[in-house]
């Protein structure tokens, strides 16, 4: 049966319904300038496939996650933020109203919301994006359609701000802007401000000035600022700096160089660095990076549940998680599938896309390691580690050893690394082994550390060595020795180690 009349009050319910307790706020700020009708190479304009990008966003926010178009292969992916304050729960579609969303576009003097001015239910905002013209209503798919001329990007940014109060969140709500833009807009001061609204960019002003004032705009707020820029084919004013490389942890949040010998772009050092400092999440997209597959609105049953994902286009059988596949068909009938890889359509979410369903995976969250001595758990190995403080002598062409246990489950020997401190007259004579369960590896040779030229004691240390164990269980006894393999008689001192993972 067609379910129309259910899905349109669900849909009215949602909208009446404010929720009481914790919510998520969104906010997407899509550019839809006239640059954005450049060509890729995927033949397609950046207007058209930000926007078919955007219902990605949408779909996974729908189920209470979030999604990179950079990758794909990934699908959608969990955010802590989403989890803590507004979980989707087997029945994504019971839980919509805790997720909420306004949709912004910005094209010349026009910054404004494109459904309503305050925030919807994300279920009922998808529906309304086929009305409102950026989706051809019988095929379901994005037109290009971003013909409007350039906007002062720091106004469109402290806009959307400006949505939520100047104040920091209550505890159980969530805040997030993503903006998707190609930049370029910098260079336009001029935009007609409301009475009382202040201005983001004053001309003359030092570029630096108005960026940090649209920072203030977003950590006042305890926004999260994500981005996804869009490179400009030919340009050198949006690839990437050679800064992001260089910043300690730059690789620990997926920013890596590609274009350092070229010009930095103050486009992308503004949203990189708005991303890292708000805990956002910053996209680069050039012409070559492969996005997320298209995603369409065509609902050929008109039963509220586009054809990407309704495996019942027609006449419905039984579906009690509503997640577009038939009971009789569906592995996991009360948990609905959130079409992540590897196995997209069996009917079951798989939060952490490692092949075992939430219902039997132990760790529905965390990606399976493939570690001994556990590696077919769906899980990682546990965290693990070892210290001692002593002070054990070494004396000249002597070895001395010194142990540690480790209590450990799950904890993989494989990820050891080691930590030593101490003093010695010239610790380059110093060399040490660490043994573990039966296996013997060089943990550091002589000339290791640099020779003392005064003949006092010096210090020598390391941190975070990793160690070249073979796969097993990290529990049980670790044996470190050192040995001073000068003739002369040098004496020194551990005075403490450690065993990690």
């Amino acid at each position: 049966m067609r379910r129309v009349g259910m899905i349109l009050v669900g849909l009215l319910a949602l909208l009446m319904a404010r929720p009481a307790d914790a919510v998520c706020k969104l906010v997407i700020n899509v550019d839809r300038t006239a640059s954005m009708m450049a060509v890729r190479d995927n033949g397609k304009t950046r207007c058209e496939t930000s926007q078919e990008q955007v219902l990605a966003i949408l779909d996974a926010y729908l189920k209470g996650l979030d999604f990179d178009i950079t990758h794909p292969e990934r699908g959608a992916i969990p955010r802590a933020e989403y989890t803590a304050n507004c979980p989707a729960g087997p029945d994504y579609m019971a839980t919509a109203g805790t997720r909420l969303v306004q949709v912004r576009e910005f094209h010349g003097d026009v910054m404004s919301p494109v459904v309503s001015a305050g925030f919807l239910p994300v279920s009922y905002v998808i529906t309304q994006v086929v009305k409102l013209n950026w989706y051809d209503s019988t095929t379901g798919r994005s037109r290009n359609n971003c013909p409007g001329p350039s906007t002062p990007l720091a106004q469109a940014m402290c806009r959307a701000a400006r949505i939520f109060p100047p104040t920091p969140p209550p505890p159980d709500e969530f805040r997030i802007v993503k903006t998707t833009t190609d930049g370029q807009e910098n260079s336009s001061t001029y935009v007609p401000v409301a009475n009382g609204e202040t201005r983001c960019r004053i001309n003359g002003e030092p570029e630096l000035e108005w960026r940090q004032r649209v920072m203030n705009e977003y950590t006042t707020r305890d926004i999260a600022a994500d981005a996804v820029l869009w490179g400009v084919g030919g340009s050198t004013s949006l690839q990437e700096p050679s800064i992001a490389a260089r910043e300690p942890d730059a690789e620990a949040h997926g920013y890596t160089e590609r274009f350092g010998s070229l010009d930095e772009s103050p486009d992308y050092l503004f949203f990189w660095s708005m991303a890292l400092s708000t805990g956002g999440l910053f996209n680069f997209v050039d012409e070559a990076t492969a996005l997320s597959p298209v995603v369409t609105l065509i609902d050929s049953d008109s039963d509220g549940i586009p054809d990407f994902r309704d495996q019942c286009v027609g006449t419905c059988a039984s579906d009690a998680d509503r997640d577009g596949i038939p009971d009789a068909n569906d592995l996991c009938p009360s948990l609905a599938e959130d079409g992540r890889i590897p196995n997209s359509a069996d009917g079951c979410p798989d939060s952490d896309s490692d092949g075992a369903h939430n219902g039997v995976d132990l760790c529905p969250n965390a990606l399976e390691d493939s570690l001994e001595p556990f590696p077919n758990d769906n899980c990682p190995a546990e965290r693990w580690s070892a210290t001692s403080t002593l002070g054990l002598q070494t004396i000249n062409n002597a070895t001395v050893c010194t142990h540690l246990n480790v209590n450990s489950r799950t904890g993989a020997a494989s990820l050891a690394k080691l930590d030593i401190s101490g003093d010695h007259q010239n610790g380059f004579w110093l060399r040490g082994t660490l043994m573990h369960n039966g296996t013997t590896v060089m943990a550091f040779p002589a000339g290791t550390f640099s020779p003392n030229p005064t003949g006092g004691p010096g210090r020598f240390q390391f941190f975070n060595r990793q160690m070249a164990m073979p796969p097993g269980a990290a529990s049980g006894t670790w044996t470190l020795c050192l040995t001073d393999s000068n003739p002369y008689g040098y004496i020194g001192i551990l005075w403490n180690w450690s065993v990690h993972d």
